[in-house]
């Protein structure tokens, strides 16, 4: 049917259509290169824009130009009259069913994820780039399946979309079945989803207004106030790099003040308050500060507009499509009232470039850049480039290298404000080795290369490659790759233009498998040592772990290969900083080497090492020392399974020839690193770890030496080493029954696998005394790891230390009251089991930092100040707590706790009495004495029991003959998979009628798991699980 419309109608067409594709066509452009180039546009809800303007994009490319054809020929408005072939037709159907109700789904799942970002942002977290990949792509195959039947029905029947050289979908139940799907559907869950947000952020704004003028009992606020200043602006040194030894200066900065804002993890979330002056729980439900909430709504508000165009865009061409689906051409409007509703529908593929120049800055920005090309000019190396650079570019600092700088210059950036208007300088993915890829896998790390030009180091760089059973990857912990040696840098202003600063080379800890120094707040990190004031360079590493830090094929061997791969690179790191630290200001003579967890062990292991004498000054050890014992062969075992499974290894392997081992190493090097990192998780599951470092001998090696010599000359330089009080206390969950009552079987376990560490003379004797202690008490029970890898190992080095006339320092962290300030556990545990492992983070680097009050920054400030203090003079006294050098008969600690005052308790004696006599008495009567034992074999199998008994290990350990590996992957540790066939009708009405159906309901179900899910999420909303 064609309906002739007035000539100025036709004209107009003829204008407005192309008009509105090329604008399309273009914002959509600008969206995503927006989202590419600008970090602060990285997030989960901009990902799914980014996927959105995507399939907006194709919207205008493809459908719109098609559609401007079919609409409008030789100067007439004529509906959809068609004159080509089928497979057009299905091909322009196809395309314009498809990328439209892509975009619709995209904004559906943006909504459900906005308000699980905002009902439960720890949980929204823990996702990572993979997983949020997968539901991008969940959202494009979602849409493949709703979208799939007319396709199908199309090839059954042509009639379904071209009848009369029409080309129109003409199937009435698919039209019903598509307006349900792809329009009502997404509509009614994106209208609740925004219902929610709307109603949650409401909440918090008005508590968050209450509670800036509401005070606790103690007179205290319940959130702390922003404060906004101006500050003056430092001074930038000219970029040249000269054969004399330069003072490291700043180069002008603008007089443009950076924007304060908060970490998300500060803020959209309730906590507990806890009044410190009477140690009471009062339950308050304190939520996000009323600047935070504000941002949130604005960002928010942005979505429900989108979503308000959405709905006016799409309505009329859906509401119509329902119809006429049920009334048929009863109901059909005239052929260009149609053509009217579809490109007013494509006009929700226009408008979002739109909104977001209107209503979001970010977007703004940079679409303004990008217009105007305001690039950042790398250089080339040329002075006139340089004085380019430092014309156009503000807020950042360059740095030229002394005398001895080889590699070249430098640029960082200003760091945002904090709450109390400190700033500093960040330089980021500084390299201080080369890659250690393709023939330097496993190899000792190599001098960097230099570059030419000006270096960005305004943003992160790779995380080294993991994968671990013990954590779960996080988008926040950054991009991977084995190319990941380099540092981040963080520096006072009057450390760069003074000099002379003392630095913390901070090691993460992570189970020797998995993290990133990412995780550290950048807020936290200026506040407590990259500010003026506290004037520390404060420098966070990534270094190699897991397979590649710590392989272990044969201890006996002298192999090509170093062991301990990642301890060197902690030395290189070392070395780095020794050479290069005064381009930031700081002292090559006041470096402290400090870790935590197993960066603790990591740390005490270069701390130890003659490698690393002269590089440090002082050294600080939070919850790790080196283990009971530490083995010649340790990380052999899950080494040469991880050889097996990649095809490098077989049942007979000679692990004793030296060619056979070389050749290993050969093939483990060629195989893909996300590979090898994915077959160490494979063998995780089989109970194995990865146990740290190496005992190792020879001229190249980090030890030399036994552990007896090692525990006689500890270095002579001060050490704070210290624990939180409860540890890992609930690290084996199934040690007690649900009535708290210890299992006897779990028990047995623990402590075989706890008196493994040493070779008593009577070793029935240690494990039956072990049960005997830890088999009445449960709290008792939980405290064997503690006991056994914190308290007694942490007396035993400070022991050392003092012999060796070392300054030692020894403290306990016992501050009850972290609760909600640590993301993890929140207010899941309660405060008398607490704290636990990591729990002094948040207040020293921000890593796990969840939601702080007042009280919080308060203790962060008494807290780092010990840290700061010990870091600049190797002694952690401040002027309101005395701090006493530990003294080995009277076992004295600091105990880091408050009273209502923020007073701390201070020095204490008998440091974990009852665990140092159990250890250091009563096991050396009952048994005999014992020796170190230098072999894991004991403890691997302990592990893979405990583990077992757990229910952690999934398969069991099976090894194959050579011909099963000839040409394949290790298949050992892969399971089975089934296909179900489900049998089709040959009917053609069947089979419309079944994927229809089939469709429908997979769909249903995945809408209500999403609905579910989002419900849940406002229920939990101080729950997170973290990869640590």
């Amino acid at each position: 049917m064609v309906l002739t419309v007035y000539p100025k109608l036709n004209i107009l067409a003829l204008f407005i259509l192309p008009l509105l594709c090329v604008s399309g066509l273009i914002g959509n452009i600008l969206v995503c290169i927006a989202i590419s180039i600008n970090p602060k546009l990285h997030n989960v809800t901009n990902y799914f824009l980014f996927s959105l303007a995507i399939a907006d994009l194709l919207v205008c490319v493809i459908v719109m130009p098609f559609s401007i054809f079919v609409e409008v020929r030789d100067g007439k408005f004529d509906g959809r009259s068609w004159n080509w072939n089928f497979e057009l037709c299905l091909t322009y159907m196809g395309a314009d069913v498809y990328l439209c109700s892509a975009s619709i789904v995209h904004m559906t799942m943006i909504s459900i994820d906005r308000y699980i970002g905002i009902s439960k942002p720890l949980a929204a977290r823990n996702r990572s780039k993979t997983t949020i990949l997968l539901k991008i792509l969940l959202v494009w195959v979602i849409t493949a399946i709703i979208t799939s039947p007319i396709i199908v029905l199309s090839l059954w029947d042509h009639s379904n979309i071209l009848y009369d050289s029409v080309c129109l979908i003409r199937n009435r139940y698919y039209m019903v079945y598509g307006s349900t799907l792809i329009f009502l559907i997404p509509f009614l869950v994106m209208l609740l989803a925004y219902f929610k947000t709307t109603r949650l952020l409401g909440n918090q704004k008005l508590s968050s207004s209450f509670e800036t003028s509401s005070r606790n009992g103690n007179g205290l606020r319940r959130t702390i106030q922003r404060k906004k200043k101006k500050i003056e602006d430092g001074k930038r040194c000219d970029c040249v790099k000269d054969s004399r030894e330069m003072k490291p200066l700043m180069e002008n900065e603008s007089n443009e003040n950076i924007n304060t804002h908060r970490s998300t993890t500060d803020f959209r979330t309730a906590v507990l308050m806890r009044s410190l002056s009477r140690h009471l729980i009062k339950r308050y439900a304190l939520l996000p500060r009323s600047s935070s909430v504000e941002s949130e709504v604005k960002a928010s508000k942005v979505l429900r507009i989108v979503f308000g165009c959405f709905f006016i865009c799409w309505s009329p061409f859906f509401v119509n499509n329902f119809l006429a689906g049920f009334c048929g051409s009863l109901c059909e409007p005239p052929p260009w009232v149609g053509v009217l509703f579809l490109w007013l529908g494509f006009c929700s593929s226009i408008v979002n470039p739109i909104i977001y120049t209107i209503f979001n800055k970010k977007f703004r920005q940079t679409f303004l850049q990008i217009l105007k090309c305001h690039r950042a000019n790398k250089g080339t190396g040329s002075e006139e480039q340089k004085r380019s650079f430092r014309t156009s570019s503000r807020n950042y600092a360059y740095m030229a290298g002394g005398e001895n700088n080889t590699t070249g210059l430098i640029r960082g950036k200003k760091s945002a404000l904090t709450d109390s208007g400190k700033y500093g300088y960040i330089f980021q993915n500084v390299p201080y080795a080369a890659a250690p890829i393709n023939s330097l896998r496993f190899e000792m790390p190599q001098q960097p290369l230099p570059w030419q030009g000006i270096r960005d180091a305004t943003s992160y760089g790779n995380v080294c490659l993991w994968n671990s059973t013990q954590s779960k990857h996080d988008p926040y912990y950054g991009r991977m790759d084995e190319d990941c040696l380099n540092l981040n840098i963080y520096v006072s202003p009057n450390c760069l233009t003074k000099g002379s600063c003392p630095t913390v080379l901070f090691i993460h800890g992570g189970a020797f498998t998995f993290t990133s120094p990412q995780l550290n707040e950048e807020a936290t990190l200026i506040e407590n040592f990259a500010s003026n004031g506290r004037d520390v360079i404060f420098i966070s590493l990534n270094f190699r772990y897991g397979i590649f830090g710590f392989l272990n094929l044969n201890y006996k061997l002298d192999l090509s290969i170093p062991k301990n791969q990642g301890m060197f690179d902690i030395i290189a790191a070392l070395k780095f900083i020794k050479k290069e630290i005064r381009t930031f200001g700081g002292d090559p003579a006041k470096v402290t080497l400090q870790g935590h967890s197993s960066g603790a062990i990591c740390a005490s292991s270069v701390y130890l090492s003659e490698k690393a004498k002269g590089l440090f000054s002082n050294a600080i050890l939070m919850s790790g020392n080196l283990l009971q014992s530490t083995f010649v062969n340790n990380n052999q075992n899950i080494s040469r399974v991880i050889a097996g499974e990649g095809g490098c290894a077989f049942i007979d392997t000679n692990w004793d020839s030296l060619k056979e081992v070389e050749d290993v190493i050969g093939c483990l090097k060629k195989l893909d690193g996300v590979k090898l990192v994915g077959l160490q998780y494979q063998a995780e599951k089989f109970g194995l770890r990865i146990n740290g470092p190496i005992l190792d001998y020879g001229p190249e090696a980090l030890f030399g030496k036994s552990l007896d010599v090692i525990r006689q000359q500890f270095p002579n330089v001060p050490l704070m080493i210290g624990t939180t009080k409860m540890e890992d206390l609930s690290s084996n969950p199934t040690l007690l029954d649900k009535f708290k009552r210890v299992i006897p079987e779990r028990l047995n376990d623990l402590c075989n696998y706890a008196v493994s560490f040493r070779n008593y003379k009577n070793q029935t004797n240690a494990l039956n005394e072990c049960i005997k202690r830890y088999s009445s008490d449960h709290l008792q029970a939980q405290q064997i790891i503690n006991e056994l890898n914190y308290f007694s190992t942490l007396l035993r080095d400070a022991r050392s230390a003092v012999i060796s006339n070392a300054s030692v320092y020894v403290y306990s962290f016992e501050y009850q009251y972290v609760m909600g300030a640590f993301d993890t556990y929140g207010e899941m545990i309660p405060k008398e089991l607490r704290p636990l492992h990591s729990e002094e983070l948040p207040y020293i680097t921000g890593n796990h930092k969840g939601v702080f009050m007042e009280k919080d920054y308060k203790v962060r400030d008494i807290v780092s100040e010990l840290f700061v203090n010990f870091i600049k003079t190797g002694n952690p006294t401040t002027v309101n707590a005395k701090f006493d050098k530990y003294n080995p008969i009277t076992n004295n600690y600091f105990l880091i706790d408050f009273d209502a005052n923020y007073s701390m308790a201070g020095m204490k004696m008998n440091y974990h009495k009852d665990t140092d006599e159990y250890f250091n008495k009563l096991l050396m009567n009952v048994t005999g004495g014992f020796t170190d034992n230098l072999d894991e074999e004991r403890i691997v199998k302990a592990q893979i029991q405990i583990m077992t008994g757990n229910g952690e290990v999934e398969f069991p350990l099976i090894t194959y003959g050579r011909e099963f590996y000839e040409g394949k992957a290790f298949l050992a540790l892969k399971s089975s998979a089934t296909t179900q066939t489900i049998p089709m009708s040959n009917s053609p009405n069947s089979i419309g009628i079944t994927a229809m159906t089939i469709i429908g309901i997979v769909l249903l179900i995945f809408i209500g798991c999403l609905s579910r899910k989002t419900l849940i999420a406002k229920k939990n909303i101080a729950g997170y699980e973290t990869f640590t």
